[in-house]
């Protein structure tokens, strides 16, 4: 067997590791569109089949490239998302690939100046080892990708996309002055990883792009699935109350012969002791917001489980009328928020010393919230003054104290936080709310 076909070999040999690959980028950008793993197989395993037809039949045609591009074009139609950034993916990926394989190449060619059979083959290998770097380093900025509350990049991706085109132009100048890569040998080395670079950079911000809709669309969903369990936990209130209801009419005929025996023989502890048992019977099943306002009453009940459970004493005032016009999506940002950190809070410390103040009053289409709790322990800040989380994954708690002060500004309202005595205060005012009753 001549040096050749043992290269050819060894190159037919990387398509199940690009292919591998190519699952790995995909179904972390787009998430795989086939459900079962051996359909899975069968469809990266026809991959590697027609590449490697395309190889042995039509190595040398020009149309070669185009088939390989066509048919990741065709891998990728098996993932979800939409076409035209499953297109810029593709060519992303294949710019990987190239430029992987062409940097350990000149750094090899470089290092060896003897490039043989066996350094080929390490070279291809090698290359893919490269690839694989390149794709988990891409992987890793798109799991961390932050978006703040105001639907931008954070600070740190901001940072990568400017450090991008310029390491880029680093790069492209390192590769003109090195006088090896200029020589006749390696001419054509330059221009080629030049536009390399210039595709990777176009892709970065595309995909850039794609990833900030989706994360985006993350938020919006996660907003949307609270709003469902504040909803859900307000129906399982009304409807425990309405079968409380229903017995209390069913035994009301008793209760009262009862009671009105009680009252003729004159045993008036026993009549008031029957009394306060009717009451308590209606106060176990009512919510401690009772304001008539749907949006606000879901979420303060259901904060309330976490609160009765860490033993925080809840004090609620709420002076609502019914008919407000309140956009959900706000204000369970700003309540819910709100009232996570201010029971996380608590939980750091004594028992007896747990309270939380809300205070919500409407007065001339304005909207007055007060939310008070006690804190230990420092308030740490950013060199812009904002307050910002002390959990250890801070960056994944995208809508906190930054997103209720994002959506108060959003609706022109005022927002102001205060930390004094190891109380915390967060006052928000919001204007211009209307009630239904007004159009």
């Amino acid at each position: 067997m001549n040096n050749y076909m043992i290269e050819n070999l060894a190159y037919i040999g990387t398509f199940p590791f690009i292919a591998a690959m190519a699952y790995y980028f995909f179904s972390n950008c787009f998430g795989c569109g086939i459900n079962k793993k051996s359909y899975i197989v069968i469809v990266h395993f026809l991959y590697c089949l027609f590449s490697w037809v395309i190889f042995i039949f039509l190595s040398s045609s020009i149309i070669n490239p185009l088939l390989n591009i066509l048919l990741f074009i065709l891998l990728s139609l098996f993932y979800k998302g939409n076409f035209k950034y499953k297109i810029c993916a593709v060519f992303f990926f294949i710019a990987i690939i190239f430029l992987s394989d062409v940097m350990v190449q000149s750094l090899l060619l470089t290092t060896f100046y003897n490039y043989q059979t066996e350094m080929y083959i390490l070279s291809l290998f090698l290359s893919k080892f490269m690839m694989f770097i390149l794709i988990h380093i891409a992987l890793q900025l798109i799991s961390s990708y932050s978006v703040n509350a105001e639907g931008g990049l954070s600070r740190w991706n901001w940072s990568f996309l400017i450090l991008c085109p310029i390491l880029s132009v680093v790069g492209i100048y390192g590769l003109y002055n090195n006088y090896y890569i200029r020589s006749v040998k390696l001419s054509w080395l330059f221009p080629t990883l030049s536009i390399g670079l210039l595709f990777i950079n176009f892709f970065v911000f595309v995909l850039f792009d794609r990833i900030l809709k989706i994360k985006l669309m993350n938020v919006k969903t996660t907003v949307l699935e609270q709003q469902i369990d504040y909803y859900t936990h307000q129906y399982l209130l009304a409807e425990a109350a309405q079968k409380d209801t229903l017995r209390f009419r069913h035994d009301i005929k008793n209760v009262l012969i009862s009671l009105q025996s009680q009252l003729r023989t004159g045993e008036l502890s026993g009549s008031q002791q029957i009394v306060n048992e009717l009451i308590s019977d209606f106060n176990t099943t009512k919510g401690i917001a009772n304001s008539g306002n749907l949006i606000v009453d879901s979420i303060i009940n259901y904060k309330e489980k976490a609160v009765n459970a860490l033993d925080i004493t809840f004090h609620v005032d709420l002076r609502l009328p019914d008919d407000i016009l309140l956009d959900s999506i706000a204000i369970s940002v700003i309540l819910g928020n709100a009232l996570d950190n201010a029971i996380e809070a608590c939980q750091k410390i004594y028992e007896d010393e747990r309270y939380i103040k809300i205070k919500m009053h409407y007065q001339n289409e304005g909207l007055f919230i007060n939310i008070e709790n006690p804190y230990k322990g420092s308030i740490r800040q950013d060199i812009t003054g904002n307050i910002y989380s002390s959990k250890l994954d801070y960056r994944s708690h995208g809508i906190g104290l930054n997103s209720i002060r994002t959506m108060v500004k959003k609706y022109n309202g005022l927002f102001n936080s205060t930390y004094i005595n190891n109380i915390f205060r967060i006052e928000i005012v919001l204007f211009n709310v209307k009630r239904k009753n007004n159009y």
